[in-house]
């Protein structure tokens, strides 16, 4: 196998080359688009990746490059009023010194209250130290080693006895529930579910459609997943001003997202998005295009899926804007658009910056606790009219096998291959 620069004009579906692992080759007009050297008074701009891929095997953290600019009174009352969970979101070992300085803390304050009644009591303390290990001894409930373990029938020892054997059980019961949450957490479960590095455009029948793999390393499987994708993009206002990381929501075909967009993560889920009418990918058309086959924010965003499928009605005074000659130079009936070029939907993704943002959410079977994995592809993640390799094999025993090396490869495609999919085990 070897690399070959990637065609710029498609009509028909072109075999291209594939390496693994390999990093898209952009045509010359596109890099300067990436550079900024063919954009003149559109929005684009240098913008940092949203979501971290820091982990191995080109994996994310799930981190996001964000940064908040809040009112001055705001942090202020959102860690007071939720304390709790801004102690659940520091770092476990700085949730072990805050405890183990609160029950220091503790101990030194009711020490001072038995050194001011240890005469009146009969405690016979002769130091302060003397207070502070009596105060550990009811803090720890150890027992006492007093004259008079009746504290010569004083009042004030019941008094702060009392107090103390109370605030100790509500710090323990406080500290023993940050302990469990920290250690049983279920958030690094969506470390194991793991994201193709790139995802790849191909045309099905006609129509681009965006892929990408998303598969788990671990046998125990999670319970309940679901996965949905947004393009944040910067997009114009009615006055024509830039309106920055704006988030679009992607009707998926596969897993069909009115069905919840369910996966099924024993084997690995080839995600599938449609270019149509309605997709943010897709690059917008005039303004006076029909709300019945394109996305006008505020209306409800379609599929054209369900009108290839005859889900969907059209009402008939609707039906002349359907017609290819009543429609903008790209949309056709249903929803459905013609062919654009690579160069077309690049030099729109670029200007716009767009990001594709992947959510998948699931149930961790163990402690029954929510997790959440993100990824996000950029232009430059994906690559043109190849497809991913297949994962999925007989053994020798006929045990299914799931080859999770070649995740990131990918293969060329052969004109047949648009009518022929999907590929042998890459979708279920």
């Amino acid at each position: 196998m070897h690399n070959n620069t990637h065609p710029v004009n498609r009509a028909p579906l072109l075999p291209m080359h594939h390496t693994p692992h390999n990093v898209p080759v952009q045509p010359a007009f596109l890099e300067s688009l990436f550079d900024g050297s063919a954009i003149n008074g559109m929005l684009h701009r240098s913008t940092h990746r949203l979501i971290d891929r820091d982990a191995s095997f080109s994996q994310s953290f799930g981190k996001m490059y964000l940064r908040r600019i809040l009112p001055a009174n705001v942090p202020s009352l959102i860690h007071l009023h939720d304390w709790y969970h801004t102690l659940l979101d520091t770092p476990t070992l700085f949730i072990l010194l805050c405890i183990f300085a609160l029950y220091i803390t503790v101990a030194l304050v009711w020490a001072c209250w038995w050194w001011l009644i240890s005469d009146r009591c009969d405690l016979k303390m002769t130091n302060f130290m003397d207070a502070v290990l009596f105060s550990a001894n009811t803090l720890a409930t150890i027992g006492y080693g007093v004259p008079d373990v009746y504290f010569n029938s004083c009042p004030e020892a019941l008094f702060v006895m009392l107090t103390e054997f109370c605030f100790t059980l509500f710090l323990d019961a406080m500290c023993v529930s940050l302990v469990f949450l920290r250690l049983s957490r279920s958030t690094r479960r969506g470390l194991s579910v793991l994201f193709s590095s790139k995802a790849v455009m191909t045309l099905i029948r006609g129509q681009w459609h965006l892929l990408f793999q998303v598969a788990d390393c671990r046998s125990l499987q999670a319970i309940d997943v679901s996965i949905r994708c947004y393009a944040v993009r910067h997009v114009k206002d009615a006055r024509g001003r830039g309106a920055y990381f704006q988030y679009h929501n992607m009707r998926l075909n596969h897993p069909a997202d009115d069905l919840g967009g369910r996966v099924l993560l024993e084997v690995p889920c080839l995600v599938t998005h449609r270019l149509d009418a309605w997709s943010p990918l897709t690059p917008p058309d005039n303004p006076a295009a029909s709300v019945s086959n394109t996305f006008r924010y505020p209306d409800v965003l379609q599929r054209a899926a369900d009108y290839d499928a005859g889900n969907r009605y059209v009402a008939n005074d609707e039906l002349p804007t359907l017609q290819p000659s009543n429609c903008p130079p790209h949309r056709l009936p249903g929803g459905s658009v013609r062919a654009l070029t690579q160069d077309e939907i690049m030099k729109f993704w670029i200007e716009s910056s767009v990001e594709i943002v992947v959510v998948l959410e699931g149930i961790e079977h163990i402690s029954a606790g929510s997790f959440q994995k993100r990824y996000s592809y950029r232009p430059e993640d994906i690559v043109w009219n190849e497809m991913f390799v297949p994962l999925v094999n007989i053994g020798p025993d006929g045990f299914c096998v799931v080859d999770l090396t070649k995740l990131h490869d990918t293969e060329q495609l052969m004109p047949e291959d648009e009518q022929g999919f999907p590929p042998p085990a890459s979708i279920h």
